[in-house]
């Protein structure tokens, strides 16, 4: 495995004393419905010897970002009334921005000094005549796509008071060349790498909490064994190959411990591995099937799927095995499991009446069950993203399976990129971590 996920370094300059705080709160990601905040992106004017398809790229991209958060409005710039305006307050008219509906204004330039991409960007409550945002980011002109992702979030943050996504990385399987084998790419479907190659099944990739590693289970050796990538060297390394099942792997949230169910005494039960495949405790003892461990933020719980009171069903345990609780009653079949970072729900692939599977979430004391998706084809496979705003699966609504996203509250579901061939299995990872430095 050659590849691998690297993180950019972006030098960031706050621009005449303006911050991201304000006191208005835009945009409540908290509440039931989200009502998309209206906002106008220019594209960036081009200094001399900018390359315009990178300008283009550097718009199409924080564009994208805004509109798949969920949170805004993207106006279409046919829309635009402004003729010639400046950057700052004062230099362009306000209503030029106000009579089309537009909420938010993002103004940018775009210069190339030395081999690196300079973008300045302001960002302006057109509204109030407030400036919320004025920075300018720099780094290599290869790196436009995440000096936007960037950029994204920071408007994010401005206006919901929580760092966008943009940037973050998808793990899954991918039937692309014809055997299953685990894929990687960006939330908004860029920058795509194959991350395995042993032209066999790979199954269920789980990202490790610092992003550097991916747990999978693969049969490259005819048995579905436990492997661990680390993704800063592309070393493989075989964690459990005991005989039977090794599946469903997941890490504890301080990324030390691994749970996973193994099959080596006879039917599968959840135990808890060191990152060297030791065992350290059996965590359930029945005579069913106990598998998908997923651990609470907290790391003292752990949900899981389990068989032991007749069809599959969502269970709470302490991770010493101790206090198992059933969390739900509803439906034949409830699978999937994951536990949201806030510790407050958890969400699940379940059958429905009609025949179907749809996401759900729950209380973790089994309270408050809520439908996220209906009447579109087999929804599975659901993970939430690491801020605990989104969630991502799989579905079948147009006719192959493909990766999905929509808010917690089941809003703004959209196909994240669309292909001929089967997806499944997505993890979320983290933002990727790059080296900023603010003045």
């Amino acid at each position: 495995m050659k590849k691998r996920i690297i993180a950019v370094a972006i030098m960031v300059m706050t621009l005449l004393g303006v911050h991201n705080a304000c006191a208005r709160m835009y945009i409540d990601i908290n509440a039931p419905t989200i009502t998309r905040l209206p906002i106008a992106v220019t594209t960036p004017a081009a200094g001399p010897g900018s390359n315009l398809n990178d300008v283009q790229l550097l718009y199409n991209t924080i564009s994208s970002a805004l509109d798949t958060s969920g949170y805004f409005a993207v106006l279409n710039p046919a829309m635009f009334i402004e003729k010639k305006g400046g950057l700052l307050l004062g230099q362009f008219n306000l209503s030029d921005w106000t009579d089309i509906g537009a909420e938010g204004l993002v103004k940018m330039t775009y210069d190339v000094k030395g081999g690196d991409a300079v973008v300045k960007v302001y960002l302006y409550d057109v509204i109030q005549g407030k400036s919320l945002l004025a920075k300018q980011y720099s780094g290599n002109v290869k790196d436009v796509r995440y000096i936007a992702n960037s950029i994204s979030n920071d408007i994010i943050n401005a206006f919901t008071g929580h760092p966008g996504l943009a940037g973050s990385k998808i793990a899954f399987v991918s039937k692309r060349t014809g055997t299953e084998e685990i894929d990687a790419m960006d939330i908004d479907g860029s920058n795509r790498v194959q991350l395995t190659y042993n032209k066999t099944i790979n199954l269920s990739p789980v990202w490790s909490p610092d992003g550097n590693k991916l747990l999978f289970t693969s049969y490259m050796h005819k048995n579905p064994d436990l492997y661990m990538l680390n993704l800063l060297n592309g070393n493989v390394t075989a964690i459990s190959n005991r005989h039977g099942l090794n599946i469903g792997p997941n890490f504890s949230p301080d990324g030390k411990e691994l749970a996973v169910s193994l099959s080596f005494k006879g039917s599968p039960e959840i135990y808890l591995l060191d990152l060297h495949g030791r065992i350290l405790k059996q965590l359930t003892n029945t005579s069913g099937i106990n598998v998908s461990p997923s651990f609470s933020p907290d790391g003292k719980q752990m949900a899981f799927v389990s068989n032991r009171a007749g069809g599959p069903q969502i269970y709470t345990m302490n991770t010493d095995g101790s206090n198992v609780q059933r969390v739900t009653f509803q439906g034949d079949y409830n699978a999937s499991c994951n536990w949201s970072p806030n510790g407050k729900r958890i969400v699940f692939s379940g059958l429905s009446k009609d025949g179907t599977f749809d996401i759900y979430t729950v209380a973790p004391d089994g309270s408050g069950l809520v439908r996220l998706t209906e009447n579109q084809g087999d929804n599975t496979s659901p993970k939430w993203s690491p801020d605990g705003y989104y969630i991502i699966f799989v579905s079948t609504r147009d006719a192959h399976q493909q990766l999905y996203v929509m808010n917690a509250n089941g809003s703004n579901q959209h196909r994240i990129v669309s292909t001929d061939y089967d997806m499944s299995a997505p993890c979320w990872s983290g933002r990727i971590n790059y080296k900023i430095t603010i003045k």
